[in-house]
């Protein structure tokens, strides 16, 4: 039997908005011990991945890890791999930010460790083939995939025990395959089964053949404590590295740049736009995610990897809308860091500001919270809008309105740009999507949705019918209530949610938009037309929606009207947000009375102040007429690998009003959102 060549090695990374605290415990219960079980074992090569903003922590919160690092990087036992600094999902960002993050990292390892990377990490494994071209254009000369993907590009046999060669636009990169079952055996087989099955994958004739185990660093150890007292504690590295010693010549560990040294690619292959098993599943909304797994479970296991292959990462765009929308800005703002001209300094801030919010883990939802972290996706905005604000010329710089195509589906929204705060409206639905505190970087329409997930008990876990977010039109019967509203098991009179509102003037010297809606309600059974004219008016620190509610029908109708408004806060903790009702007495003193931060009915509200206490931020939201208040916090239900959690997204405020129109009745009121001092 020949010997057969192993490629051992682990790849580690933190999101951006992390907290110190949490790095800390990966670092001493992950990072730390995996090093130094390395660190102990010369004769064991392997290659190692860290995140550019993982290393700048290292650097500077535990520089003696970085010392060690130096010290097997030099007595060339670890091969480190490149790849995008801030972790993004490369195939999403402009090939320039692809190019600009892959180097960001390369010039940091090269200034810490003296030499430029080879090979690049892929984030999440996600696959393109445009991707290739861009690596190589950036330095790189091979990259790691999973065999999942050579299986669907119809490798096969001794072919997914050699690297390949791929293409793309005449630049070829070689791509080595990851053993998902090797990958699975660790830690939850023992040392010697492993070490037995690395050996089984010999042959007699090959000398080229190699096997490649790369998990995340963070799996063994944090992510399943069982297996912390395995890895670590238990001995479990310190066996696997004693067993592959004791068959040198039989299992050699290999870095790849030297494996490629002597071997060259077996063959070329082109990749489908993939990842890892697991993920092109989570891709896939619930009903169809179901019905992926049960067709799984029909098929052999060599069927399942080159004909069933689940989903595509980009549909996370359109399973969760708050992806697109955090997506969406990354491309906006993509654009406006690249009108800068002249200043490369400021070009350069902005640049990396926007590179920080590029990160892939506020886009998506598996096996970790990813968009379900409101820490994640607040990190995101906020570095965005850094962004946003670097490339503001001071002096020149005015506010404006702008009609954009913001979110890339064939219709204009309308963006307004000021100097305090950001607001931009969608026709769908007539909404505000998103209100930014420039000052403060925050996004207060950051909210997430109730979505369902395969893992939800359908019976008793609410899903939302709509995207939250401010000046959401709702027509209720009279005697709705708040907690069937919550479950949202209410009765949605109105379309108008999901209505496509025309636009009937756009002023942009006035900063107004006027739309204008025909749509109809449910009343007795009946389907009655109805329509809603909303004017938009943006101001430096405020926007005004003037609604005109007219009954076109010949029906006289009571009905109540709400107008829901979310605004996302950190948290829903008394530490971190206060809610008042804001009265005023006979000689126009002001007055406030707490309501709390859980469901709640308030009558006769004129004005509702939300204090953001995280960011010293007061949001009021006014009316022109006295409303019925309900008012209730936005909690998702979701699980990762920490267990099953309950997560405040927002805070939603629903004013109404209960109104008996005339046939060819027409009703208004003026509802504000403004940041108060």
């Amino acid at each position: 039997m020949k010997n057969i060549k192993l490629i051992f090695g682990t790849h580690n990374s933190q999101p951006v908005g992390v907290a110190d605290a949490e790095i800390e415990e990966v670092y001493q219960q992950s990072y730390k011990p995996f090093l130094t079980n390395l660190y102990n074992h010369p004769e064991i090569q392997a290659v190692l991945h860290y995140s550019g903003l993982l290393l700048s922590w290292l650097e500077d919160k535990h520089p003696e890890f970085l010392m060690l690092l130096n010290d097997v990087v030099k007595r060339k036992q670890v091969e480190l791999l490149g790849g995008g600094y801030y972790e993004p999902v490369l195939p999403l960002v402009p090939s320039s930010d692809r190019t600009g993050q892959i180097e960001l990292l390369t010039t940091l390892i090269r200034r810490r460790f003296g030499r430029r990377p080879r090979g690049g990490w892929i984030t999440e494994r996600i696959w393109e083939p445009s991707l290739a071209s861009t690596i190589k254009n950036s330095g790189m000369e091979y990259v790691f995939l999973d065999d999942q993907h050579f299986l669907t590009a119809g490798f096969e046999g001794s072919d997914m025990y050699r690297p390949c060669i791929t293409e793309d636009q005449g630049k070829t990169l070689v791509v080595f395959p990851i053993c998902t079952r090797l990958r699975h055996m660790v830690p939850g087989e023992t040392p010697e089964a492993t070490v037995d099955y690395i050996l089984s994958q010999r042959d007699d004739e090959n000398d080229a053949r190699v096997i490649v185990l790369i998990d995340d660093g963070e799996r063994y150890g944090l992510w399943n404590r069982a297996s912390k007292n395995v890895v670590y504690k238990g001995g479990w590295f310190e066996r696997f590295f004693e067993l592959l010693a004791a068959q040198k010549g039989k299992i050699d560990t290999v870095a790849p740049g030297n494996y490629l040294s002597e071997h060259a690619p077996a063959k070329k292959g082109y990749f489908r736009c993939t990842s890892y098993e697991e993920m092109m599943s989570w891709t896939l909304d619930t009903a169809t995610q179901r019905d992926f797994e049960k067709a799984k479970n029909k098929l052999s296991e060599k069927d399942k990897g080159p004909f069933l292959c689940g989903g595509y990462f980009r549909q996370f765009l359109s399973k969760y809308p708050e992806s697109n929308m955090l997506y969406a800005k990354m491309m906006y703002t993509h654009l406006l860091v690249n009108q800068i001209r002249g200043d490369r300094a400021r070009k350069k801030a902005a640049r990396e500001e926007l590179w920080r919010g590029e990160g892939h883990a506020p886009l998506w939802h598996g096996k970790h919270g990813g968009i379900y972290d409101n820490r994640l996706r607040k990190a995101a905005y906020r570095a965005l809008i850094e962004a946003e604000k670097v490339t503001r010329e001071k002096g020149i710089f005015k506010p404006s309105l702008a009609a954009v195509d913001f979110d890339m589906d064939g219709t204009s929204e309308y963006l307004y740009q000021g100097l305090e705060m950001n607001g931009y409206v969608h026709r769908v639905g007539g909404v505000l999507f998103e209100l930014d505190h420039i000052k403060e970087s925050w996004n207060y329409l950051d909210t997430l949705s109730r979505h369902r997930e395969p893992y939800h008990d359908a019976a008793s876990t609410p899903v939302d019918r709509y995207s939250r977010r401010a000046f959401v039109d709702h027509f209720f019967l009279p005697n709705e209530n708040i907690n069937s509203f919550d479950r949202m098991t209410c009765t949605e009179l109105g379309n108008f949610i999901w209505k496509s509102y025309k636009v009937e003037s756009y002023e942009r010297d006035r900063n107004e938009v006027k739309l204008v809606a025909n749509g109809r309600i449910l009343y007795k059974t009946k389907q009655q037309p109805f329509e809603i004219k909303k004017h938009y008016n943006f101001k430096k620190t405020a926007i005004s929606v003037s609604y005109t509610l007219h009954n076109t029908s010949s029906v006289p109708m009571s009905l109540n009207f709400g107008s829901e408004v979310n605004l996302s806060f950190q948290g829903n903790t008394a530490q971190e947000l206060r809610l008042w009702n804001v009265e005023h007495d006979v000689k126009g003193k002001e007055g406030r009375n707490d309501i709390g931060l859980e469901k709640t009915i308030v009558e006769g509200v004129s004005e509702l102040c939300a204090e953001d206490l995280a960011n010293q931020v007061s949001v009021s939201v006014a009316s022109t007429l006295p409303f019925k208040l309900w008012s209730l916090p936005v909690l998702t239900h979701s699980r990762s690998l920490n267990g099953e959690a309950e997560t405040y997204q927002s805070t939603c405020l629903v004013p109404q009003w209960t109104l008996d129109f005339k046939p060819s009745e027409k009703w208004q009121v003026v509802l504000t959102i403004a940041f108060v001092k």
